[in-house]
């Protein structure tokens, strides 16, 4: 059965997100993050004083993604990083992040995973339209596919984080996006503090592709909300290219250091 495809300045403090937080989710014209009236133009829920705390990522493997960040900003770097010179296999050819999974970032999805509230998915959806990586090329890409939660993990949230991320892109890029193929077999224990290797056992045969005719000679965007060790990014890249994916690249709204 086809699975289902779907057109889809000066600091300020940062506040805690409290009990105003809800408030300014009502009445969006106050950042939810600070609490401050949203000047005109300002079409997000965040201001432009938070965003501009958020610390995009510039320069980077042109491969896995990591940030070049601390080496030289007086020089270009496009070679490969450590890892990917080693030739350890990813299973995608291109990882792109927004921004560091830190400060108004990390908060902004911290609520929205966690605090269990669905509609701040446009907002992020909107930021990562915004600044999206200039490098990441969708051209011949043919569907969008978010990393899929296991569906026990589904029920307790109510949502996938990732799949609104996705369902953004999709959406603006005017690509199909892929639901309900790409499937988590086995519910894993939170990945949070685990070392490289506990991760990538974590999650190891975690994915399988239902119907690898959907995707079978398909370029592929993978979209997920935190790159982290990339244990999760690899392993369904992995099931992706043993279904016949021509290509697989792959977008994060933030990563870690």
């Amino acid at each position: 059965m086809s699975r289902r495809r779907s057109m889809a300045s000066p600091s300020r403090a940062v506040a805690p997100l409290k009990l105003s937080f809800w408030l300014r989710l009502v009445y969006p014209d106050l950042c939810v993050i600070c609490g401050a009236h949203l000047g005109e133009g300002e079409s997000l829920v965040v201001c432009h004083i938070c965003q501009a705390q958020i610390k995009f990522i510039s320069r980077c493997c042109p491969r896995c993604g990591c940030s070049y960040e601390m080496l030289p900003q007086n020089k270009e770097f496009t070679y490969l990083c450590g890892e990917c010179r080693r030739g350890g296999r990813l299973y995608f050819s291109k990882a792109r992040s927004l921004a560091f999974f830190e400060g108004v970032l990390k908060e902004l999805i911290h609520y929205f995973k966690y605090k269990l509230h669905p509609s701040l998915g446009p907002v992020l959806g909107k930021i990562l339209i915004q600044h999206f990586p200039p490098d990441l090329d969708l051209t011949s890409t043919n569907l969008i596919l978010p990393i899929p939660l296991h569906p026990s993990r589904l029920r307790e949230r109510g949502f996938n984080q990732s799949a609104a991320l996705a369902k953004a892109v999709a959406k603006h890029f005017g690509k199909p996006l892929l639901l309900g193929n790409l499937t988590r077999r086995h519910p894993s224990p939170p990945q949070v503090g685990l070392s490289i290797e506990k991760r990538k056992a974590n999650v190891r045969r975690a994915f399988t592709v239902e119907q690898p005719r959907e995707l079978a000679g398909e370029s592929v965007l993978l979209v997920d909300d935190v790159y982290t060790t990339g244990a999760t990014t690899r392993e369904c890249a992995k099931s992706i290219s043993a279904a016949g994916a021509k290509e697989i690249q792959v977008l994060t709204l933030a990563r870690t250091r």
